[in-house]
């Protein structure tokens, strides 16, 4: 199945949006089942993580992989090889090592089972963890050009950010080169490169005064 939508910014704010949807369900459920001692093969999980953390796959395995799987021209090859982020889960998964066993198994006494346990205890307590790990994603999205240009072989299907980078290679090639690209000698690279560069940090600067009064108001400093 696949997902078409009409202009750049609508194409890349929603891609934002569900990536990031993505990530935060699948990175949250895992962090919370590795946080959990009594899980069996814990260690093990924890080590692979930890080895997809430190080497990367590659460019060719991951391009194989969504060809393999059918998922090129689609939206769905810039969500799922990223669903989630190794560091991004260790992060979540410390956070929830670090709240106290009574308040789960108070709750557990009270008839709730492990699904309850995480959407009724533990996510309303750990609001700073996820408002944190959601802009770590949402940015990254925000920022990706390289999936797009690598997976989306119709430039109609392109976000913004991969015509902002155009601009900038456009702009920066006709300076250097004016007699070959007559049509933008009056291109003013500088400018062009400054616009660019506010467009993409705009939406993302404006998500931290949304999410002030979730983040703690004061440092935590070390002792």
């Amino acid at each position: 199945m696949d997902v078409k939508w009409h202009s750049p910014c609508e194409k890349l704010m929603k891609n934002k949006m569900v990536g990031t949807a993505i990530n935060m369900l699948i990175t949250s459920i895992t962090a919370y089942a590795l946080s959990k001692k009594y899980l069996p093969g814990r260690k093990v999980m924890m080590g692979v993580v930890i080895v997809f953390m430190l080497f990367n796959p590659g460019m060719i395995p991951n391009y194989l992989v969504v060809n393999d799987l059918h998922m090129l021209d689609t939206y769905w090859s810039l969500w799922l090889p990223i669903a989630i982020s190794a560091y991004n889960m260790v992060i979540m998964k410390n956070f929830f090592q670090g709240l106290p066993d009574s308040i789960e198994e108070s709750a557990q006494i009270d008839g709730c089972n492990d699904l309850q346990v995480f959407l009724r205890i533990v996510v309303p307590i750990s609001k700073a963890s996820f408002a944190t790990i959601t802009l770590f994603y949402a940015v990254s999205h925000w920022n990706s050009y390289f999936n797009a240009m690598m997976y989306l072989n119709d430039i109609n299907d392109w976000p913004i950010q991969v015509w902002l980078r155009q601009i900038i290679v456009l702009s920066v090639a006709a300076s250097r080169a004016p007699r070959a690209c007559p049509s933008m000698r009056r291109c003013r690279p500088t400018r062009s490169n400054t616009r660019s560069s506010a467009s993409a940090l705009f939406p993302s600067s404006s998500y931290i005064p949304s999410c002030r009064n979730t983040l703690p108001k004061e440092p935590c400093w070390g002792r």
